[in-house]
Parts: structure tokens; sequence; C-alpha cells
């Protein structure tokens, strides 16, 4: 069985100000970082110039401060050499380098609790700080001076799914770590529309992905589990019933599942509406749906409704009384786990179940077939019975 959840998210946006490191593989500085490793972490100009670029001194100096700007290495006081940084140990270690970056940024957060990080989306602001300033004046918004709680991400490591800017580019993960955020930032009115959706597995474990424009990396968010949401449904929904070891269930009217499920194997999909579960998924209702999930009769009237479709379905040929009493002796067993209470009481012969069945037809505006249940009722000499008829 496996539970799928899904909602729109309630979305803030702001421009702000952020010191921030993004993943990059670019090999050339990755191979900077390599070779400062082997020079007990430090690179001069001298060095440089003698292992790699051959050119003037300057040039050297140059592709230092590039290096220095990104936060892989530093300089000394006298800026006569260059010490890796954290970040340039991390890239020489991993071929990952975490470039450094200052700039105006547009965030999208979210407090919805279902989500393992707030920010679904950190991109360069597409303006210049000037004219973000000049849009808030139109609206008259004026940048606030704390940042939200929302946004108090320091340290934290982000991931996205970019979005490619030409056609020809391939949409990239795009990982971030936040260094430090700035005291100013400008909330915007979000016309973004972004949903939630994600499921939890035979596993337990829940997987989600955010949609909205672009598409945005799944995650998995591990206190999300099969156990408690099934308690969580349980507690507003009568018609989810947990079974102990056996096994989730869910109570159904024949009639509910009619048309959807194969009631040969009492299983199908449940679609439960919108829930509000609380705890880890805060207190805005959730659209729940159950797939792939065990069905039982609510009640033993129920089950005979469904056992007497269950012996229609599956006859074919001929049998005479004493064969049709053990084959719905079988259909009658594949009851037997439910309990006495949700297992059928009826006991019909042959011709009982024909009047039945053409009964039942009428009811639902079916024209009776007497030609699929005459066997039943026909004189013994027609029956076929061991061979002979």
């Amino acid at each position: 069985m496996k539970i799928h959840l899904s909602r729109t998210l309630e979305t803030r946006e702001y421009y702000v100000l952020m010191e921030i490191y993004r993943a990059s593989r670019k090999r050339d500085l990755i191979a900077y970082a390599k070779l400062a490793r082997e020079q007990n972490d430090v690179l001069t100009p001298a060095l440089l110039n003698k292992k790699l670029l051959n050119r003037s001194e300057n040039v050297a100096i140059a592709v230092l401060d590039s290096l220095v700007h990104y936060g892989l290495f530093a300089w000394d006081e006298k800026k006569r050499e260059a010490r890796l940084t954290r970040e340039g140990e991390y890239a020489a270690a991993n071929d990952v380098a975490y470039l450094y970056e200052k700039d105006v940024y547009r965030v999208v957060c979210s407090p919805d609790p279902i989500l393992p990080q707030p920010v679904i989306v950190c991109e360069r602001a597409p303006w210049k700080r000037s004219e973000i300033r000049k849009v808030h004046e139109k609206e008259e918004s004026s940048p606030v001076a704390t940042p939200p709680e929302i946004l108090s991400c320091k340290g934290k490591e982000l991931e996205f799914i970019r979005q490619s800017r030409k056609e020809s580019e391939n949409i990239e993960r795009d990982q971030v770590r936040i260094d430090s955020v700035s005291e100013t930032c400008w909330p915007v009115s979000s016309g973004a529309e972004y949903g939630v959706a994600g499921t939890i597995g035979d596993d337990g474990r829940f997987r989600g992905e955010v949609k909205g424009k672009q598409g945005l990396s799944p995650w998995t968010n591990d206190t999300i589990t099969q156990d408690s949401t099934l308690r969580a449904i349980a507690s507003q929904v009568r018609a989810v019933v947990l079974r102990g070891k056996k096994g989730p269930c869910i109570e159904v009217s024949f009639s509910d599942v009619e048309e959807d499920i194969d009631r040969r194997e009492f299983r199908g999909d449940r679609r439960l509406g919108d829930l509000v579960l609380d705890g880890v998924f805060g207190a805005r209702p959730i659209a729940v749906t159950l797939s792939d999930v065990p069905m039982i009769p609510k009640n033993s009237q129920e089950a005979d409704r469904w056992y007497l479709w269950l012996l229609e379905d599956g006859l074919s040929g001929y049998l005479s009384p004493k064969t049709f009493e053990g084959y719905a002796e079988g259909v009658k067993m594949q009851f037997q786990t439910f309990g006495a209470d949700r297992s059928p009481q009826i006991k019909i012969g042959a011709h009982e179940l024909a009047g039945r069945i053409e009964e039942k037809n009428r009811e639902a505006g079916r024209e009776p077939r007497p030609e699929r249940y005459w066997y039943l009722t026909a004189p013994c000499d027609l029956r076929y019975e061991g061979g002979q008829s």
C-alpha cells in the first residue's frame, strides 16, 4: 500500500542581500586547489607561474586574486602567498568547489512543516539593488530592518533544480551553502504558485517534490512514516482500519468499489479527501489518497453483496448442484481472513443464486440474462456432470 499526500504551498517572496557559496565543478579551479595541497596548502605567484602559467608574475597574481575572490584562497598580509581556505580544502578533496558570491537574491520560502527546508528558490535577482528599491517604492513597500525568522538559514546547505536559461542548456542541480543573510531585505507580493506532493511507499519512507514553474529536487523526510500517517488518518476517518500484524486495511461498502478496483483481489485506490493530520503536517488540510490498499467489507451484509458478485463473475460452463456447492464454498473461503463479522452469511443453492443475481441486475437497471444462468435450473438430464449429459 502507498499513501499519497499533496497540497498547495503558502509562499513568501523576498529580495535579500546574501553571502553564499555556490557549488561548481570547474576543473581549472579545482586544479589550483589540488596543486596547493601538494605544496603544503600554499601557492605563491612564482610557483604558480612556474607550474602552470609560464607568464609574467602579474598574471599569476591576477589568477590568485580571482581564487581569493571565490573564497578558495586567502592572501597573507603582504600578499606574497595565498593559503587554501576551508572551501579550498573541500574542493581539492571532493572535486566540488563552493564559490563565494555576494549579491541580491530572489528567495521564495514556505513555512510548510512538511518541507525539509523552508527555502525552495534561491537565485540571483534579475534587477540591480537600485531597481529593486524603485519597484518597492511603487508598491509602497519599504525594506524591513530584520529578516523574518524563516530566512534564518546561515550555514545551511540547500539544493535546488536550476532552470536552464537557454533552450540548449540542460536543467542543472544547484547546491548552495548560505554564509550570511543581510539585515535588510525587501518583501514582495509573490504570484508564484507551488505545490508539494509526496508518497510513503512500502518501505515506510516519505519521498516528496515541490512543483511549480520549475521542478525542484525531490527529498526524503524520515520523520513522516506510514505508521504514524495511518494513525493520523484513522483518527478522523472510520474507513481506515489498523489491523496489527496483518497490516492496515480500509473498510468499504461494495457499492463504493464496484467501478474502480479489481474486486477479486480486494485491493484498489481510495481518495480520502482533504484531511487535517496535524503533527509534522501542520494544521492546514492535505489531500490524502491511498493506492493499492487492501479492502475489506464493512460488515457481513456488504460481504454478502461482494460474495454474490464473485460467484457470478467466476461462473463458466455447466455446473451440477453438487459441483456448484463446492465452487461456492471456495469463493467464500476468500473472506476467511476478514473474520466472521465480515464474511458472507448466506447459504444459497443453484436455484436461489440464479434468482438473486437476476434480481440484482433488475435493481441496477440491467436486463436479466437467463441464458447465462439457465443451466442452474435446467432439468437434471441436461446438466453437465462428469462428462455425461
